[in-house]
């Protein structure tokens, strides 16, 4: 008798993958880590988190992080949408 094996990647494999290559930039981590905390603060409010208090304390230029977002965001760990500044 013989075994089968599959060697593909299950869908939950290849998605633990994308979370874990976006999570694997120091920075990026860390500015993950600064939204999580911030969503946690503002969660009782219902208050969105902006991404311009998170950004003053970490020391990345605004492209950089434009491009971290994409990461987290693609990797399905945040959420993002685009408000005119008022």
């Amino acid at each position: 008798m013989k075994t089968m094996l599959n060697v593909g990647c299950s869908m939950e494999t290849k998605k633990m993958a994308k979370i874990f290559k976006a999570l694997s930039n120091p920075n990026r981590l860390e500015l993950y880590l600064q939204i999580v905390k911030q969503h946690e603060k503002s969660y009782k409010t219902c208050g969105g988190c902006l991404i311009s208090e998170i950004t003053k304390s970490l020391n990345i230029g605004a492209p950089t992080i434009s491009h971290h977002l994409k990461e987290l965001s693609g990797a399905e760990l945040i959420y993002t949408e685009k408000k005119a500044d008022t």
